[in-house]
């Protein structure tokens, strides 16, 4: 599939022009006269498609390690969408940003142009991370839960299809590898509120047939941007030549690297079930392990010390069996985590 044409995504980044060679004549998304705005900039307008989505949190994970190729080929336009500080719950931010024009526009979620030709929502705004969750859990709920539960109304409305990326969902293993059968049990108020949004999609997929295709991904690695995670910590800490200090060397997890999360979503497009699939690399590392691959890839031996500290409801072992997925969306991995670590050091350097 070279590009996909007319699809709505909600992708932490948010809204998508898609180029293509052949598609329906322009319109306007949140009724935004995009062809005035873009007059004189040298871009045929003719030939866009629009989609939509929103950021919660600013950090554009995705979009920022596959600027290249995220979703779209064939001059795709990535327009980033944001919430807007001090305006009322509900307002959006639009940055179009092309390499010969720059615009901004504001409106309502709910006022996209519904004419358009839209295809599927990808669905990954959320609050995400784990501690805070314990400190603030109604906002997580909120967030996630209710801000799913707005996307799939939106879905049932238009008969659009979902797919949500959900978190790691099985609690303390019962056994290794997980499958996707595996009970699922919250470990934190985070995991709580991806779960909920499982639920509701899987209600919505009963009761309304709105087409969902959840994923599970287990760790999710790629960019040294929130230092608040593991390796973007001990990547600033081997940077910083000193020492590295952690909480805890013990616990094992299922690291996935980035462009494999993208590229299994964009094999998700072909999911025709409402199904879940698991995405993870079927190896799980240690703490001590990570450390290891990181000074080794950056070249340093620096000491390392451990507080010896486990968290609240720590998980000893995560471990992702990858079957069902390579057998229905004929995907794997691939990079092994070291690889995915020398793309992380690479993508560091060159800013």
């Amino acid at each position: 599939m070279k590009y996909f044409t007319s699809c709505f995504f909600l992708f932490l980044f948010a809204l998508a022009l898609t180029y293509s060679q052949s598609g329906p004549p322009p319109y306007s998304a949140w009724n935004l006269t995009f062809e005035e705005d873009f007059e004189g900039s040298g871009l045929d307008t003719s030939k866009w498609d629009f989609g939509f989505g929103w950021d919660t949190n600013s950090t554009a994970f995705l979009e920022t390690n596959r600027p290249e190729n995220l979703y779209l080929e064939n001059g795709n336009l990535i327009i980033r969408v944001d919430t807007i500080p001090g305006e009322e719950e509900g307002w959006y931010s639009a940055a179009i940003n092309t390499k010969n024009h720059f615009s901004q526009h504001k409106g309502y979620f709910e006022s996209i142009d519904h004419s358009a030709t839209i295809d599927v929502v990808y669905h990954l705004a959320a609050k995400s991370f784990v501690p805070d969750s314990w400190e603030q859990p109604a906002d997580f709920i909120e967030t996630n839960v209710l801000g799913t539960n707005r996307v799939l109304e939106f879905c049932r409305k238009h008969t659009i299809k979902i797919i949500l990326v959900s978190s790691y969902a099985y609690g303390i293993p019962k056994y290794l590898p997980i499958d996707e059968k595996h009970p699922v049990a919250a470990a934190n108020p985070y995991g709580l509120s991806k779960l909920m949004g499982e639920e509701l999609c899987q209600f919505y997929g009963r009761h309304f047939n709105v087409p969902y295709t959840i994923i599970r991904p287990f760790n999710v690695y790629g960019t040294a941007g929130n230092k608040k995670l593991l390796i973007p910590e001990i990547i600033e800490q081997i940077e910083s030549g000193e020492r590295i200090q952690v909480k805890d060397l013990l616990p094992k997890r299922d690291y996935i690297f980035i462009d494999d999360l993208i590229d299994l979503l964009i094999q998700a497009l072909k999911d025709d079930k409402n199904a879940i699939y698991n995405a993870g690399s079927g190896e799980a590392l240690s703490v001590a392990e990570v450390i290891e691959t990181c000074q080794r890839v950056w070249q340093s031996n620096l000491p390392v010390t451990s507080a010896k500290v486990t968290r609240q409801n720590e998980i000893p072992e995560t471990c992702a069996d990858m079957r069902f997925v390579k057998e229905k969306l004929n995907w794997q991995p691939n990079y092994s985590f070291e690889q995915g670590i020398r793309k992380m050091k690479e993508r560091i350097k060159n800013g």
